[in-house]
């Protein structure tokens, strides 16, 4: 979840630094910079000069990350689908709430 939140984040504010991320994303500056650091190893995200600032990088978001964030979404709103059409039980959609944050991480180590 955090890497599609900062790839979120990023899309939408275009060019920005990490810490400008953080604070939007309201994380720590070194949490933002462990999950950039994620994005780039992937190439979803590059980093350059600012151009009104060399002392400083900005990130962007590659066309890799958006066809990431593409898929992404296109999951998310599949899933979505399936929760709400009354397929579940409310016990059963509290399990899967309940289950969502290892669901994250297993589908972060495939």
């Amino acid at each position: 979840m955090p890497e599609r939140t900062a790839l979120s984040h990023l899309d939408r504010s275009g060019p920005t630094t990490s810490s400008a991320l953080a604070r939007q994303a309201q994380i720590t500056a070194q949490a933002m910079g462990a999950t950039l650091s994620a994005l780039r190893a992937r190439g979803l995200v590059e980093r350059h000069p600012d151009p009104n600032d060399g002392r400083r990088m900005v990130l962007s978001v590659t066309e890799a990350g958006l066809r990431a964030l593409d898929k992404r979404n296109a999951r998310a709103e599949l899933i979505a689908q399936a929760l709400t059409r009354g397929a579940f039980t409310p016990a059963e959609l509290e399990q899967l709430a309940t289950a969502a944050p290892l669901l994250e991480r297993l589908a972060q180590n495939i």
